[in-house]
């Protein structure tokens, strides 16, 4: 892909092709988000977890060029986003960056338009989404929206310090224990949309390459795992990036082994511990049984969590699963022809009480259909379950009919989406 460099050389957006090119790019992405850590005694571990992934292609690092100059970067990560028994092959772009001598310059945006281009491209299998974690005002000009708001849970120390010693006992987890984390991730967050399929495989790449603190487990009397915590390091202090619990008991005891970890780090005590926790959680549920907490839902517009359409056939294709067994769970007295629109691109889906299917336009009459029409990022939102039908309906230019307000409710109802820390990249 050429692209025309905003001061007057062309660039070229392509495939880092050597192992000095992807240091350059590696060096970069870690002085752009991770500026207090030491750039060269992470390079290899950052290229290690990336290119050890067995999903890895070279053409997954991607930079612009002018000649031999790296001007910046992306990498972009195949995985499968699951929504229920829907699976949707999705490309995570992370590491998005500029030389600082080269920006403002337009070199970002064809990053940005090269990663669409490739979601849709024969270069490999067409993708259904493109998801990504980013700065405000930025991505939404590729047509990224918003999908997905953190919400964190904020405990005063002094509320932890107050209960009593828990009968569980905390330890760092060894290699052993991976089987074990990987099963209460499962448990914890395997159902909720935004969660991505994994294996004990990529349990043990994480293990290894990713966490700057090994987690903690929370153990009973026989030694059996209830929960663990997830810590992150920055200049601040210590973050909880995943946390679960299937006990009060395991976690009141990752609580006080928080704030004395927190404690020792900072030198100080603390005031509060915040743990990010799905509102419908087990663990949100068992802390707000027990101890007084304060939830923060942070939402900045066109920023952080976004997500866009990538090859909208491959797209609606992956949904079908889900459609057929959320219609079969309502089992809704109707059938007919729903000619769906989506940025322009026509579908023809046929509902009956069998489930949802897929027709073939050249075999099958439109003619009595009912017509929805929506724009990719509307329908990007109501996939993810953001937003509900009845707001998707009075957006500008959408169009679906009142009647069919019920239908389209069942097929992409409101719910609780989220991305577990340990699947950030």
């Amino acid at each position: 892909m050429l692209l025309k460099h905003a001061e007057s050389p062309d660039f070229v957006v392509r495939p880092l092709a050597t192992s000095a090119e992807r240091d350059a790019y590696t060096l970069l992405a870690i002085q752009t988000f991770s500026p207090h850590v030491d750039a060269g005694t992470a390079l290899p571990h950052r290229r290690r977890f990336v290119e050890d992934n067995p999903t890895f292609q070279a053409q997954h690092l991607r930079g612009a060029f002018v000649g031999d100059t790296l001007l910046g970067g992306y990498h972009i990560d195949d995985r499968v986003l699951r929504i229920g028994p829907a699976r949707l092959l999705t490309g995570c772009i992370g590491g998005v960056a500029t030389a600082p001598e080269h920006r403002n310059q337009g070199v970002a945006a064809a990053l940005l338009r090269d990663a669409v281009t490739y979601a849709k491209s024969p270069q490999s299998a067409p993708h259904a989404l493109l998801l990504l974690d980013g700065i405000a005002n930025f991505y939404h000009r590729f047509d990224f929206i918003d999908v997905f708001d953190v919400t964190k849970y904020t405990i005063e120390t002094s509320i932890i310090q107050a209960q009593a010693t828990s009968p569980y006992s905390v330890r760092v987890a060894t290699f052993e224990d991976i089987p074990a984390l990987f099963k209460l991730h499962q448990k914890h967050y395997a159902t909720y949309t935004g969660s991505f399929e994994r294996d004990q495989a990529f349990q043990e790449r994480l293990f290894h390459q990713r966490s700057s603190i090994k987690p903690y487990l929370a153990l009973d009397s026989k030694g059996t795992p209830h929960g663990y915590l997830m810590l992150n390091r920055q200049p601040e202090g210590l973050f909880a990036s995943e946390v679960a619990a299937d006990t009060w008991e395991a976690a009141l005891a990752l609580l006080k082994q928080h704030v004395a970890l927190t404690q020792e780090q900072q030198g100080t005590e603390g005031t509060t511990i915040s743990w990010p926790l799905p509102p419908d959680s087990p663990t949100y549920y068992l802390l707000a049984d027990h101890i007084t907490v304060q939830s923060q839902a942070r939402h900045t517009p066109d920023a952080d969590w976004m997500a866009r359409t990538g090859h909208l056939p491959t797209l609606i294709d992956a949904l079908l699963p889900l459609w057929n067994e959320r219609w079969q769970q309502h089992s809704p007295a109707r059938s007919g022809v729903l000619a769906l629109t989506i940025d322009d691109v026509p579908f023809l889906l046929g509902a009956d009480a069998v489930g949802i299917h897929l027709l073939d336009p050249m075999t099958s009459s439109s003619h009595a259909a009912r017509h929805v029409k929506l724009s990719q990022r509307v329908f990007t939102q109501l996939v993810f379950g953001y937003r509900p039908v009845s707001w998707a309906a009075q957006q500008p230019e959408q169009v679906i009919p009142a009647d069919l307000h019920t239908v389209l409710a069942i097929l992409l109802p409101c719910i609780q989406a989220w991305i577990a820390g340990s699947d950030a990249f």
